[in-house]
């Protein structure tokens, strides 16, 4: 079908790389072929969408056709809009990395090829299924190129640290699945709980890599991973009740603490990861309260954060404008005609409280930004030129698909209107002059600094089922003892009659 052209594309060029490889030694011309790929791939989905609906859902593969919800493969404006974005990224990587044109392995290239192409079937997902099986393909993908671009073990286990996180995820989506027939709250906040473990919401440590190592490949390939995940969460995902309530004070406190942690960094110390998480709870925020159009817009934020930190670090003389460009951009991304949020904020005094959020992160941003040294110049002119448009790619990407020139997919008439931007603008100014002038003092104790850090972290979500796990095991570890010890016969059937005395029980009294 049509709509793997883009899949064919990134196959035939990974079957080219490999021949190139076995009949000429030392293949030099892998990144080129790698970008000539990409490039085709994100040319062929600007002719796909001239060519296929808006909107059209077919079977996934014959086996999903009898199940209570048929696996399928779903285009929408969402899906459109997140394959650019995630084709545009793969090219951008490939660009940026012009300077590892001829000493990268081919293999690093190809891994790439082979996530974005498992990434891309997960983008095109129609159902909670689809999505498990297609999860489990792009960590497949992410582990190999983990193994091919990192030598040193320790390296290898902490890049691989997101892997436990995702196969819970996974096994929480089939979960979700499975109690999805018919769709209820349950099932939602499994989907918002699975889509938090691949955000990295309940990691340990949301520090990340420094800006000066922005395009590093591990970042790039989180990047192409978590696209299915922003896809996911512009789906109906709507909570209610206490549930609502739990689920926003769990996400809106612990984004508030990562938006100043990354205003206010520590001396010596890169936060520029908080940014994403804290991005990323505003996205989970506004799914939980029913507003998709506002979770992709805060997504998109997310997706080209760095991308225009990058910028900014390599724009020249030009660099303050490409600042005061960009902060708008962040600022009014989510209330673009397109994915306009408008109607989120008329329509809940909640979601006021993502305002403080939004603007810390931006201020944030502008005090990285401007303590950014501009990165060394690529000695051949050629290389100077394939970085900058790789820098350029993905911002310019999300700038014409977010301001009105992709398909809308909101299916109701939104006005747009700047006062939303303009508010975000302003208190992060005033975040930024303050944060400038001013040093916070210390006035918490750091033995209760760091607990409340913790307990905003999420962190003691995590060292807690560790603990039930723990304590899970402790207790079958006690039972098979008493089990298969002196008389264990006799306690299995006192075990068997107390279990048939309570049932009896329950029964009768029925």
């Amino acid at each position: 079908m049509l709509l793997f052209l883009p899949l064919i594309i990134f196959g035939a060029t990974l079957v080219a790389l490999l021949a190139g490889n076995l009949f000429q030694r030392n293949f030099r011309s892998s990144w080129l072929l790698s970008v000539s790929g990409a490039a085709l791939s994100f040319l062929a989905l600007l002719f796909l969408r001239l060519r296929l609906p808006l909107s059209l859902s077919f079977s996934a593969w014959w086996a999903g056709e009898g199940l209570f919800s048929s696996s399928s493969f779903l285009l929408d404006g969402v899906a459109w809009l997140f394959a650019y974005i995630l084709s545009g990224l793969v090219l951008a990587f490939f660009l940026i990395q012009v300077h590892e044109a001829v000493s990268q392995q081919w293999l690093t290239w190809a891994s790439s090829l082979a996530l974005a192409a498992a990434s891309l079937l997960a983008v095109f997902s129609g159902d909670l299924l689809t999505w498990a099986f297609f999860w489990v393909l792009v960590d497949a993908m992410a582990t190999l190129s983990v193994f091919r671009q990192f030598t040193k073990p320790e390296e290898r286990i902490a890049a691989l640290a997101f892997l436990p996180a995702n196969i819970s995820a996974t096994f929480l989506l089939l979960a979700a699945w499975i109690l999805s027939a018919p769709p209820g709250q349950v099932a939602n906040l499994l989907v918002l709980l699975s889509a938090a473990l691949r955000l990295g919401i309940f990691a340990l440590r949301h520090s990340g890599s420094g800006i000066t190592k922005g395009s590093n490949p591990s970042f790039s390939l989180r990047l192409i991973s978590i696209t299915s995940v922003l896809v996911l969460l512009a789906r109906p995902l709507a909570i209610e009740g206490f549930a609502l309530i739990a689920v926003l004070v769990l996400l809106l406190l612990p984004g508030l603490n990562s938006a100043v942690r990354f205003l206010q960094p520590k001396q010596g110390m890169e936060t520029t990861g908080y940014f994403e998480y804290g991005f990323a709870t505003l996205v989970l925020a506004a799914a939980s309260l029913g507003r998709p159009t506002a979770a992709v817009a805060f997504g998109l934020a997310l997706m080209v954060g760095r991308s225009l930190l990058l910028l900014v670090q390599n724009a020249g003389r030009f660099r303050w404008p490409v600042i005061i460009l960009s902060a708008f951009l962040l600022s009014s991304l989510p209330f673009s005609p397109t994915i306009s949020a408008n109607e989120f904020y008329g329509s809940s005094s909640i979601a006021f409280a993502f305002f403080p959020i939004h603007a810390t992160l931006l201020a944030g941003w502008l005090r990285h930004a401007r303590a950014q040294a501009p990165e060394e110049a690529l000695a051949e002119p050629w290389m100077r030129t394939m970085r900058m448009l790789g820098l350029v790619l993905l911002p310019v990407t999300v700038l014409l698909f977010g301001f009105g020139l992709a398909p809308s997919f909101s299916t109701e008439a939104t006005d747009f209107s700047f006062w939303p931007a303009i508010v975000v603008l302003i208190i992060a100014a005033l975040f930024f002059i303050a944060s400038e002038k001013t040093r916070p003092p210390q006035v918490v104790p750091p033995i209760y600094a760091s607990a409340i850090a913790t307990i905003f972290s999420l962190r003691w979500l995590e060292a807690s089922f560790v603990w039930t796990l723990r304590a899970l095991a402790w207790l079958l570890n006690v039972v098979s003892r008493v089990l298969e010890g002196q008389a264990g016969v006799l306690w299995a059937l006192l075990v068997i009659a107390l279990l048939l005395s309570l049932a009896s029980q329950f029964a009768l009294a029925g």
